[in-house]
C-alpha cells in the first residue's frame, strides 16, 4: 500500500487485521506551508472564495493558517463527508462535499459552485 507520510488511518494495518496482509511503504511527504501573500489579501478582500480541502490534515493546516474569521464568504468544497468533522459548526455550514472522493467529483463540485456564483 503505497502513501504518503501523512495518513488518516492505517490501512495496512486494518487490511493484514482482515486477513489481506498488506505492508504500507510511504512514498511521498506533503510538505505543510502557510498562505502564499496573494491567498492572504484574497481571503481579506475578495467577497467569495472557493477553497477546496482533500484530508483532514489540509482542513487542520488551513484553519491554522486562516486564523481569525476572513473577510471573505468561504465556500469550502470537501472530497469527502468524512471531513465536516473537522470543521468548527460555523464553518460547516459554508462546506459542500463531492458526490464522490474522488478528484473528479471535487472538481465537479467546483464547478457547480463557480457556477452559481455567476450572475
Amino acid at each position: 500500500y503505497l502513501h504518503g507520510r501523512s495518513v488518516a488511518a492505517p490501512l495496512a494495518d486494518r487490511l493484514t487485521a482482515a486477513g489481506l496482509p498488506t505492508r504500507g511503504v510511504t512514498v511521498y511527504d506533503q510538505q505543510a506551508c502557510g498562505l502564499t501573500p496573494g491567498a492572504a489579501e484574497c481571503l481579506a478582500t475578495a467577497p467569495d472564495v472557493i477553497v477546496p480541502l482533500f484530508s483532514a490534515r489540509s482542513v487542520r493546516l488551513f484553519l491554522d493558517a486562516l486564523g481569525g474569521s476572513p473577510k471573505a464568504r468561504l465556500h469550502l468544497c470537501l472530497i469527502s463527508k468524512n471531513l465536516l468533522s473537522h470543521l468548527p459548526e460555523a464553518l460547516r455550514r459554508q462546506a459542500r462535499c463531492a458526490e464522490k472522493p474522488d478528484g473528479t467529483a471535487l472538481l465537479d463540485l467546483i464547478d457547480r459552485v463557480m457556477s452559481s456564483r455567476t450572475p
